[in-house]
């Protein structure tokens, strides 16, 4: 039975270290020694489309880029991209923690629901509660993640939805 504890094999940092050795890679090929370090452990591991979003965030993050791309298969439906570490974001702290870094309000865990139940009784949106609540909180994170004070707002407020379509829009 797989454990649930991915701090001991940590995706980012894995993703990380796995770069810095081979220089680069994609995303299939990190994704399956990643599989076989926590498998190895006994630990749960990633589906391919939740290590895919992961990914996702790191070059959001602009933590990783893409350095050339190859066709896969001679029969395969897409191309296979090849990643890298970013220059000079080898040791950015938010390989760590890389969701809490490009979405700050994940770290709250628990205290997410009693800050939401606040701000839905005042009326405002989450995040706009959570800035002027918790200033002190914004600037902590905005020094932990190495990012200014304006860009930590950014990433807490919530982003604007389009608006639903109607029936006669459809």
């Amino acid at each position: 039975m797989a454990v649930r504890r991915a701090w001991l094999v940590p995706t980012g940092a894995f993703i990380r270290e796995f770069l810095l050795t081979r220089k680069e890679g994609y995303a299939y090929e990190i994704w399956k020694a990643l599989k076989e370090e926590r498998r190895r452990w006994g630990l749960v591991r990633p589906s391919y489309r939740a290590f895919w979003n992961y990914f996702l965030i790191l070059q959001k993050l602009g933590l990783i880029r893409v350095v050339r791309v190859e066709r896969g298969l001679p029969k395969a439906r897409w191309w296979r991209k090849y990643y890298e570490i970013t220059p000079d974001m080898r040791e950015h702290p938010a390989w760590f923690a890389p969701q809490k870094a490009l979405y700050p309000l994940t770290g709250l865990g628990p205290k997410y629901k009693r800050i939401r139940e606040e701000a839905e009784a005042r009326r405002i949106r989450v995040g706009t509660f959570f800035i002027r609540q918790y200033p002190d909180r914004v600037e902590e994170i905005a020094k932990r993640f190495r990012i200014s004070k304006a860009e930590a707002e950014r990433r807490i407020r919530p982003r604007r939805s389009p608006p639903a379509r109607t029936e006669a829009e459809t």
